[in-house]
């Protein structure tokens, strides 16, 4: 019996580590799409990209990198401390509401790497019966961000 719930256990934490390798692989396809939906975005010949990381999840923002297409439309930077010198940010942690408040009022984009989690970003992934992109209309409202309102009848809609 213990080694079966060894196995079971194992299992689960093999599956689970998969899960997240494939979700990091759907969102690195996904977000790049959305990013040309963005008015301000989509007219720029070069779009920074930061990848917002703490110590734990610093691997997690590397695969991530990996995972992203090779485009060299998109110059992508891991960072350890905010700055606002670019014109995306994708967070792999929950993002303190400072951080994002100075984001929203800059207009900068915001993602995140947490699934069903958009409250404070603009945009994420969301995962029930199917997969969808996440959108907060709140924070692009704040931020005074226009975006092709297609996204709007394929996505989610965070509601407060």
């Amino acid at each position: 019996m213990k080694k079966f719930l060894l196995c079971f256990s194992l299992g689960i934490i093999l599956f689970a580590g998969e899960l997240n390798e494939n979700l990091l692989y759907i969102e690195a396809k996904l977000y790049p799409n959305i990013m040309m939906l963005v008015d301000n975005l989509n007219c720029k010949k070069n779009i920074k990209i930061a990848i917002v990381s703490n110590k734990q999840n610093i691997k997690i923002a590397q695969k991530y990198k990996n995972y992203f297409p090779k485009n060299k439309k998109f110059k992508i930077t891991i960072l350890k401390k905010l700055n606002l010198s670019f014109d995306v940010y994708i967070f792999t942690y929950q993002a303190q509401k400072t951080e994002i408040k100075n984001l929203v009022k800059n207009k900068k984009i915001i993602f995140t790497l947490l699934p069903n989690n958009v409250q404070n970003a603009m945009f994420g992934i969301y995962i029930g019966i199917k997969v969808y992109p996440f959108i907060n209309p709140f924070l692009l409202k704040e931020a005074n961000i226009r975006i092709n309102p297609i996204i709007f009848k394929v996505g989610k809609i965070y509601e407060k």
